[in-house]
């Protein structure tokens, strides 16, 4: 007893606990006021937030609340209900859901559906709803009928006619022997069936007396690509030969064709593109036109020639008869053989464009043939023939025409001597000939020779006509038409034969006279009187029947009567009313025809396309599916009024145009057909494709898409006409689109006064996608309002073939959709649109028939719709990876709701065949296609229009049960649309033995009870309530109109709703007392919502400090401590508190909030005390709020604890560097790093500054900046590096008391290092010759080498690459060396360029060109600029370029000098005194020159003086001479121009002649000489003179000597002494023999001292004067006043002395 109370006082201290510790929140607030439920009246898609709640900031714990629903003011429920609060939203919507109040659709979300039976014999079915399974029913009703099976279909109805179709016969050839005619043709038929694909086959035929019945030599089983059969032979040979995709295969027989043997295939290397055969004694002659190669290796077609003599078993080596060095593109080649002769025409090109014709004959059997000639002249030709007869030989062949009017000439000549020559051409055609083609000939085997062609006369009618020649082809009688049948438009490609009995002709005709359809057929005549008459025409078997294709059907239903039109290829009525087929892409037809019966009979077809007029209207089974839209035929009725549109080629105009015809009778009789498109003008060109009709009565609205072009601008639109008059008169034509891009195939529909259009286009926008567009007209097409129904973002997107159907305000398209999911996956599907306002408005898309398997191959789905009567069906075709069926979908409540899918084929294999639909006014639909499968088993395969529709039949003695106990309706006997619908409301009518409303509680118990029911994600448990019907017979118990009306409390108590109000009181700001959130409500249509018992469970907090920590017991000044506190949680829920930090009472540390305590946890919360001062202190730490409110607060909600301080400071060591190497003028990184080695953190500044502490220095001031100890702090900034900064001063300061913390109180020095990069530029350029004299002047001829200076005004050693050049204009001069790499230039130097140790040596040589003369740049350019030292390599050297365009060479046309004046200043002069000579040299040139004058005595050169001779100008230079002593009597001099000096050279005009003055001195002599027999005396007068002379030998050989070390060496001379050059002259100032020595002072007077001659072996210093030269001589005046010569000795340069001792 006692356990039992304790128990029972714990459990209430618990609860009473709890309750103290929790509180509820249970109110809304709306509008202010605090309500407990909130009745809300939405709009649709109206979101209403006006609702909140407040709860308090705690934990919450658990959350809840309820939604209910109703109708509103106006019986709205609302649909797809979405409640939100705080993030979590609760939702009443699904598939199937209905309104929230009211169920109004199935399981499926469909508000018609109804139970189908179509065993046979009735069965069970079954319908599901939906229902919340704590729904209370309050009222329930539904509308019930009985209607006809609706997914099934009845029988295959075969809609089309079986009509001729024919085949295309052609390429006729033809052999006659005796009687006998034998001939061959290629055919796409094989006297069965027709090859769709349209492959050739060979057919054989021959006569005697009549034609036999044709056979089929090939087969082609393995469709190669025939052309060109030939027959050649007699009666005991035949050979048949054709070409098959570049191969050449044949037949033979022996037995006049009765059997063959098997193919034989010609083994080519190559492709094989053109052959002729020919038979003689039983051999095979084959030529070929082969595309085979040159020796070149270039392919081009020749010709060769092979024959056999085993059957072709094998072949002699195949001999090229053409040449291609004379011709190109040898082609058609034609033969001729005649016993061992054999003759080859063809065509080859002489000049690579048009065609000529050649000719070559062998005479040894082909064994070597004659080199081709040209027959023809320049004319373009086309074909060619050869026929020979023994020696007389035809060459013929077409040719385009010179006279005016003329197109194509035939043309002949003809050899009578085998080929040898020819005659001259021969015009064989007249003027009766417009144009003409396919020459051939042949001969008698006498001298009657013939020629055929095909005629176009000036009607443009073409005849086979035949012309004869009764003289081996000298001369032409005027063609004969042999065809007999008058005129025709297709007519051509004649072969003939002849014997000496007769002339036998085949060609290819479309004549139809015989009863035969108007398809290509071989047709034959012949004559027996040398062409001058002919038998009548004779087809010779190839005409045979073959079954046409129908296709591309358009339905429509009035009157009682389903109407189809189709396109037909054949001939309805051959043998009476033809009209044609479409063999040849030419005729295809429209036909109508109607049935009363469901498509079970039809009445006879009346081809409405076929007029006078009749136009191709195109085969739509041979193209893809735009093109079968763009030549569809579309059809609509209304009451007894049947209109029909269809594309037609007019071939008159050359354009397609939109034909219309009608009946208003049914479709018994039809108007005429008219065009009510528009016309192209002559300039323009309009084609009007893919009309689509829709009626109203007398009303009649057509569309069609119209391409138009006038020249410069291409369109595609949309027009439309409209009539009020059955089309017996139409409105202005209106275009619905203005060629914003390309607009196709429309279709069109009318529905309450509406006309209304969709198509699809491309590239509206500009953005490249196709799109569905759609427009309206409320005017009868007058004007029209356009909207984009589809426009995908992807470029996957592609949308295309709209449908459109309307019935009342509904409007329905449908479209394939590439990517309606925007996947970029290209997913083929069906979408459609629905407007439910005649277009205004649509809904956003219903995925009606999603991709069965994107890997499959594209399809064209081409969907089509119908709607009548709530009902809205749908077609399109769909691939399985074989076949290409068509299925359907139908809706029963205009498109709310669609039932499964229903296929149409079995195995159908026709892609692009776009199924139609009709329906009748009770939902009875029609679906009309074509299919290739033999559905009516009939003989021939084609293509064939059916008809299937859905069945009829109604259910009898229905029932329906939703409890599985007795049934809760039932109705005796047929349920029809004459006793129904009825609705299921009351019990005890219309068939009900209960209530609906009961028979849905029992059905929603059934369900529950079965544990039929599931919950979705939002907690919503659903019912799935069971229908189960049930029927004796076939047919459809239709339900619609359904209305469930019930109440429900749905409990909202997500999980996730407590952890979203969680979240909120996370975010919510601790001081707030509250948290805050609102419901966000909506639903997708008008309707009310309650919100209700509103329940927000939240808890309350007991806190404490149980323990106090810090981090470092021993904690030192400036550093940071980490004060902990554990707090520890009794409450209930969860919890968060504030907590304060203070030191000694009143110094607040800081606060922290902790947060997340759970009940019964203790959790740590740490706050860090930083920079903490030295000193004895007492922490506490104090809980002073939380959340939720600790209502029992007391001492333990606050800790002390004691912490001794101890005092420390900072040490600081730095590192600086830059980034990389400083350049003056360029911004330079640069990188501080400074760490704190102490035992206290330091606030501190850095300062740098450029050399030394000033304000105008400062390169960076960093902020204050704690540094930790331990801690590395890095700082950065970029210098604009200048020179002169050697180096930086750097300062830490501690700000907290000012002191320098670096360099030992002082601060520190960086060295720094400036460099300046690298800029090479040209100070100087010097131009010198090759002994390095000065260039001043430029001509024709000039050497020049360039001194070139170049300053590296950086400090970068570097290598650089030079180029240089001299340009002028378009003209340049390329110096030797012109380029140099790896040349050095040191930083801050300046260095003459030198390439390869040697200056470039520029060479001015105009080389005959004009503009010579002027002003040269010397271009040069240096790159490639490296630095010796690679870590100095900062620049891009591929950037860093240097050019240099600033000097310039002026070239003058060369001197012309002459000298004109040589005087002096007295001829009459004693021995040994100076004179003064004045030469004048005149400069007739343009260049400056300057050279050297030279004065000669007899052949010694005396004296030398330089000069410079400006252009165009005289210049007079003096030279002082001494005469020498010792000498009486005249002194011959001459002045002459030293032409070895004159720089730059003279040009041409510069003649030698006037180079030079002679000038004679008279010399009066003191001292005679005498003969030596009286010389005993006066030896001593001799001394002087010998010892000078002496002297003068020893010097002049000293001289000599270096001369001849200047000199080339004895290996340099050739073995005959030549230098190469001048003749070796001795030395310059060797003394005259006859003459005593030069400088021989007067003899002495007695009362005189000697002359003024200075004393013997005197030393002179000699500078050497500008322009001179090292071995030039100069004249100098000694002391005494004596010139004396003297020769500048090698190596010295202008400015350099020597000295001489004279």
């Amino acid at each position: 007893m006692n356990i039992r109370v304790t128990s029972i006082t714990l459990a209430l201290l618990l609860i009473l606990n709890s309750v103290v510790l929790a509180e509820t929140t249970t109110q809304f607030i709306r509008d202010g006021e605090e309500i407990s439920e909130v009745t809300l009246y939405l709009e649709e898609d109206v979101t209403d937030d006006g609702t909140k709640v407040e709860f308090p900031n705690a934990e919450v714990l658990d959350a809840s609340y309820v939604v209910s629903g109703g109708a509103d003011q106006d019986g709205n429920y609302a649909e797809d209900v979405s409640v939100t609060i705080s993030g979590t939203t609760w939702e009443y919507s699904g598939e199937g859901y209905g309104p929230l109040g009211q169920q109004d659709e199935f399981s499926d979300g469909a508000s018609k559906r109804s139970a189908s039976f179509s065993n046979g014999d009735g069965g069970e079915t079954s319908l599901k709803l939906l229902l919340p399974v704590n729904a209370t029913i309050t009222d329930a009703e539904v509308t019930l009928a009985g209607l006809p099976p609706a997914g099934e279909l009845g029988d295959y109805q075969l809609t089309s006619e079986n009509t001729n179709g024919g085949s295309y016969s052609t390429y006729p050839s033809v052999v006659i022997d005796g009687s006998d005619t034998f001939a061959v043709w290629q055919d796409d038929g094989n006297l069965e069936n027709k090859d769709i694909s349209n492959l050739y086959k060979i057919l054989f035929n021959s006569r005697g007396s009549s034609w036999d019945d044709p056979t089929v030599l090939y087969n082609n089983d393995n469709n190669y690509v025939l052309s060109e059969p030939t027959i050649a032979g007699d009666s005991d040979y035949l050979a048949v030969s054709w070409l098959s995709s570049g191969n050449l295969q044949g037949m033979y027989s022996t037995n006049e064709g009765n059997s063959w043997s098997d193919v034989i295939t010609y083994d080519s290397e190559y492709y094989l593109y053109y052959h002729d055969l020919e038979v003689e004694d039983e051999e095979l002659y084959l030529t070929l036109s082969i595309y085979a190669p040159n020796d070149d290796g270039e392919y081009d077609y020749k010709i060769y020639f092979s024959k056999s003599d085993d059957n072709g078993a094998t072949w002699t080596t195949p001999l090229e008869v053409s040449d291609s060095n004379t011709a190109s593109r040898n082609m058609y080649p034609k033969m001729d053989v005649d016993g061992s002769d054999v003759h080859i025409s063809w065509l080859g090109s002489p000049s690579g464009t048009g065609l000529s014709i050649y000719y070559s004959t062998s005479s040894n059997g082909g064994s070597s043939f004659s080199t081709g000639s040209q027959l023809s002249g320049t004319a373009n030709t086309i074909d060619v023939d050869v026929t020979a007869d023994g020696d007389s030989i035809v060459v013929s062949w077409i040719e385009s025409g010179t006279s005016t009017g003329e197109t194509y000439v035939v043309k002949a000549r003809s050899s009578s001597n085998g080929g040898s020559s020819f005659n001259s051409e021969i015009t064989v055609s007249s003027t009766d000939d417009a144009d003409v083609n396919a020459v051939r000939s042949t001969n008698d085997g006498g001298n009657n020779f013939y020629i055929s062609w095909t005629r176009t006369d000036n009607n443009d009618n073409l005849n086979i006509v035949v012309s004869r020649s009764a003289n081996s082809g000298t001369s032409w009688n005027s063609a004969v038409e042999i065809d007999g049948v008058g005129d025709a438009e297709q007519r051509g490609l004649g072969f003939i034969d002849a014997d000496s009995s007769k002339i036998v002709a085949l060609w290819v005709d479309v004549y139809d006279g015989d009863g035969a359809s108007s398809d290509p057929d071989i047709y034959c005549s012949y004559s027996s009187n040398d062409g001058s008459s002919w038998s009548d025409l004779e087809e010779i078997g190839s005409d045979q029947y073959y079954e046409a294709d129908s296709f591309a059907p358009a339905l429509a239903y009035s009157n009682d009567y389903v109407y189809a039109v189709y396109w037909d290829g054949g001939d309805n009525d051959p043998e009476g009313d033809t009209n044609g087929n479409d063999v040849m892409n030419d005729d295809g037809d429209i036909f109508f025809r109607r049935s009363a019966d469901d498509g079970e009979n039809w009445d006879d077809v009346v081809v409405i396309s076929n007029s006078d007029t009749d136009g191709m209207t195109y085969d739509p089974p041979s193209y893809a599916s735009y093109y079968y839209a763009y030549y569809r035929s579309d059809i609509a009725a209304s009451g007894s009024n049947v209109y029909v549109v269809w594309s037609n080629y007019d071939y008159d105009n050359a354009q397609y145009e939109i034909r219309f015809s009608k009946s208003t009778n049914s479709g018994n009789t039809w108007s005429d057909v008219s065009v009510i498109s528009s016309s192209a003008s002559s300039a323009d060109t309009i084609n009007s494709y893919a009309p689509t009709i829709t009626t109203n009565g007398n009303e009649v609205y057509v569309a069609w898409q119209q391409y138009s072009y006038d020249g410069t601008t291409t369109a595609y639109n949309i027009i439309s006409r409209y009539s009020s008059d059955r089309g017996d008169s139409w409105n202005s034509a209106t275009t619905v689109t203005d060629s914003d891009g390309t607009h196709y195939i429309p279709e069109i529909a009318y529905g309450n006064d509406i006309v209304h259009l969709t198509w699809h286009a491309y590239n509206t926008d500009g953005n490249a996608q196709y799109t569905i567009e759609y427009a309206s007209s409320d005017d009868d097409g007058a004007t029209w309002e356009r909207q984009v129904l589809r426009n995908p973002s992807s470029s996957t997107g592609w949308c295309w073939f709209p449908n459109i159907a309307t019935e009342d305000d509904n409007v329905y398209v449908v479209w394939q959709d590439d990517d309606w999911d925007e996947n970029a996956i290209y997913d083929m599907e069906v979408v459609l649109k629905k407007s439910d306002d005649n277009g205004e408005t649509w809904d956003e898309g219903t995925l009606l028939v999603p991709s069965r398997d994107t890997s499959t191959s594209f399809t064209y789905m081409l969907p089509a719709v119908t709607s009548a009567g709530g009902y809205v069906y749908v077609s399109y075709q769909d691939y399985n990876g074989a076949t290409y069926d068509h299925y359907f979908k139908f809706s029963q409540d205009s498109g709310n709701g669609w039932s499964d899918e229903y296929t149409v084929t079995e195995d159908h294999l026709l892609n692009y065949a776009k199924m139609d639909l009709t329906i009748d006014e009770d939902g009875k639909t029609y679906f009309g296609y074509s299919d290739d499968t033999n559905i009516a088993e009939e003989e021939a395969e084609d293509n064939d229009v059916f008809i299937r529709a859905t069945i009829d039949g109604y259910p009898t003695n229905p029932t329906i049960n939703l409890d599985g106990g007795s049934d809760d309706w039932d109705w005796p006997g047929e349920f029809n649309p004459d006793n129904s619908p009825v609705t299921w409301e009351d019990s005890g009518e219309n068939g009900a033995s209960k209530s609906f409303a009961e028979a849905i509680e029992d059905g929603l118990q059934e369900a529950i009870d079965n544990e039929d029911t599931f919950v979705d994600e939002y907690g919503v448990e659903m019912a799935n309530i069971t229908l189960t019907i049930t029927s004796d017979t076939d047919g459809r118990v239709g339900f619609s109109e359904l209305k469930i009306e019930y109440t429900v409390d749905f409990i909202v108590d997500q999980d996730l709703l407590v952890t979203r109000l969680n979240n909120l009181v996370d975010g919510t700001d601790d001081s707030e007392t509250t948290a805050e959130t609102k419901f966000s409500v909506s639903s997708s249509t008008n309707g009310k919502v309650i919100l209700k018992d509103l329940k927000i469970v939240t808890a309350e907090a007991d806190l404490e400090i149980t323990q106090m920590d810090f981090s470092n017991s021993s904690p030192k000044e400036g550093n940071d401590l980490v004060i902990t506190v554990h707090v520890r949680n009794t409450g209930e829920g969860d919890a968060s508190a504030d907590i304060t930090y203070w030191y000694d009472g009143d110094n607040e540390i800081g606060s922290r909030t902790l947060t997340g305590i759970e009940s019964g946890n203790t959790e740590t919360i740490s706050i860090t005390w930083e920079d903490i001062p030295a000193g004895n202190y007492e922490v506490t730490a104090s809980i002073v709020d939380s959340v939720p409110k600790d209502t029992s607060q007391g001492d333990e909600d606050t800790i002390s604890q004691s912490i001794n301080i101890a005092s420390a400071d900072p040490e600081i060591t730095t590192e600086f560097s830059f980034d990389g190497i400083a350049v003056e003028g360029s911004e330079i990184g640069w990188s501080l790093s400074i760490e704190n080695e102490g035992d206290k953190y330091g606030n501190i500044k850095a300062y740098i500054y450029e050399n030394e502490e000033d304000e105008d220095n400062l390169v960076y001031e960093s902020p204050i900046t704690k540094i930790d100890v331990d801690v590395t702090k890095g700082f950065s900034g970029s210098w604009l590096a200048k020179s002169g900064v050697d180096e930086f001063y750097l300062k830490i300061v501690d700000t907290d008391d000012d002191e320098v913390l670096n360099g030992e109180g002082d601060g520190e020095y960086l060295d720094v290092s400036v460099q300046k990069m690298p800029k090479l530029t040209v100070s100087n350029i010097e131009w010198v010759d090759e002994d390095d004299n000065p260039i001043i002047s430029f001509s024709e001829g000039t050497v020049a080498y360039a001194k070139i200076y170049i300053l590296n005004e950086g400090s970068f050693d570097v290598t650089a690459s030079v180029e240089l050049k001299l340009t002028k204009s378009d003209k340049k001069i390329v110096p030797t060396p012109a380029y140099g790499a790896n040349i050095n230039f040191n930083g801050d130097t300046e260095t003459i360029l030198m390439i390869n140790d040697e200056y470039p040596k520029a060479v001015f040589n105009s080389e005959g060109q004009l503009g010579f003369t002027g002003s040269w740049i010397v271009d040069i350019k240096l790159s490639n600029i490296i630095a010796k030292n690679s870590e100095e390599q900062i620049w891009d050297s591929e950037e860093l370029v240097f050019t240099n365009k600033d000097y310039r060479v002026e070239v003058f046309e060369p001197p012309n000098l002459s000298l004109t004046q040589f005087t002096a200043n007295r001829v009459d002069i004693g021995e040994g005194e100076a004179v003064t000579f004045t030469i004048v040299i005149s400069n007739d040139g343009e260049a400056e020159a300057t050279g050297n004058v030279q004065i000669l005595q007899s052949s010694s050169v005396v004296g030398t003086t330089s000069f410079t001779a400006p252009g165009y100008d005289s210049i007079a230079v003096t030279y002082d001479w001494s005469v020498p002593g010792n000498y009486d009597g005249e002194v011959n001099l001459k002045a002459q121009i030293d032409p070895n000096s004159v720089n730059p050279p003279g040009g041409p005009e510069d003649r030698v002649t006037d180079d030079f003055q002679i000038l004679t001195l008279n010399v009066e002599g003191t001292v005679n000489v005498k003969p030596a027999s009286e010389s005993g005396t006066g030896t001593g007068a001799w001394i002087v003179p010998l010892i000078v002379f002496v002297v003068l030998i020893a010097g002049f050989g000293g001289v000599y000597v270096m001369y001849r070390r200047s000199q080339p060496s004895a290996e340099e001379t050739d073995s005959f002494g030549d230098m190469g050059g001048l003749p070796e002259q001795p030395p310059i100032a060797a003394p005259q023999p006859e003459q005593p020595p030069a400088a021989a002072p007067p003899p002495p007077q007695p009362e005189q001292p000697p002359a003024a001659a200075p004393p013997q072996g005197t030393l002179l210093s000699i500078t050497v004067p500008e322009g001179a030269q090292p071995g030039q001589q100069i004249q100098i005046k000694a002391p005494d006043g004596r010139v004396v010569a003297v020769t500048i000795p090698a190596g010295m340069q202008p400015g350099t002395q020597f000295q001489v001792k004279i």
